[in-house]
């Protein structure tokens, strides 16, 4: 019996359908899940990076999975960002350079996380703003530290799933990080001593709090990222157990799932149709804001 999925977009509906997915393949005892991706008349591409981690637990738990009916725009999609390489399919060309490589990374990948980055996000390419050098250095080194949470702070053991595109129609580069941890609320759980449902501990740690000890510094690149993406006028979604959490400009909203996603995935989404310049307006100060 085959379990379908839907169209899937960057937003709360969007991670619905994927949680739904995640509960149809949960609730069977079949050894291969085979999935009717005939609905799927759009999927967002850094949306591979929740349904690949999703995929691989289950993998990983001795299933296989067969997609079928996989096509037309989201099938030339996955094929350009690698997506379905792990269903054996070559990857085909982006002549357009706006994919952001489908790509799963393991604890001892900083290095190559780190030349993710730096390669995915150059100066002027894929719309992204104009940045001053530093201040590039500095948001690159924010993406980074996403990566080093997913790895330290979610205790995962099935790694680090990464993905993005830029839709220069739609004025918007999209990029996702999902892990397979035990998600935010435990850790501030733990670190706080008291009791918060998914979103207010989603909202902490959205503040610049860290739950890292030893006097290192931690959260830091949360809020950097979330400032500027306040200025730039895009989004930021972070999902964590059965929370949504979703910051637009001054506007924030959070929600539950009825049922959790497996670990924490946080989305950025830089307006590209900005035209502003940005620079640190201090270079030295921890609590640097942008001018």
């Amino acid at each position: 019996m085959s379990i379908q999925l839907r169209t899937v977009r960057t937003g709360f509906e969007g991670f619905e359908r994927i949680l739904a997915l995640e509960a149809g393949f949960e609730s069977s005892n079949d050894a291969c899940h085979e999935i009717d991706m005939a609905p799927v008349k759009w999927l967002d591409a850094n949306m591979c990076a929740p349904l690949g981690a999703i995929f691989h637990r289950q993998i990983k738990g001795g299933r296989r999975i067969r997609l079928l009916g996989y096509a037309g725009d989201p099938r030339k999609i996955a094929l350009k960002n690698g997506f379905l390489q792990q269903f054996g399919r070559d990857v085909v060309k982006d002549s357009n350079k706006t994919t952001i490589q489908y790509h799963q990374f393991q604890r001892q990948d900083r290095d190559a996380f780190e030349t993710y980055i730096t390669t995915h996000f150059r100066p002027r390419s894929r719309g992204l703003p104009k940045m001053s050098d530093l201040l590039l250095r500095k948001f690159r080194a924010s993406l980074f530290e996403l990566y080093g949470n997913a790895i330290e702070h979610s205790e995962t053991k099935l790694g680090v799933f990464a993905c993005g595109q830029f839709y220069p129609r739609a004025h918007r580069l999209d990029f996702s990080i999902a892990d397979l941890g035990v998600g935010m609320r435990e850790k501030v759980r733990k670190h706080l001593g008291r009791e918060l449902d998914a979103p207010e501990a989603i909202a902490w740690a959205m503040e610049g709090n860290t739950t890292r000890t030893g006097g290192r510094p931690g959260g830091l690149g949360l809020r950097l990222i979330r400032e500027f993406i306040k200025l730039n006028g895009g989004r930021i979604i972070v999902v964590s157990n059965d929370g949504y959490w979703e910051s637009v400009k001054d506007t924030l909203q959070s929600k539950l799932f009825n049922r959790p996603f497996p670990g924490t995935v946080v989305t950025i989404e830089i307006n590209t149709a900005d035209k502003a310049s940005y620079f640190l307006k201090n270079e030295i100060s921890p609590d640097d804001v942008f001018k």
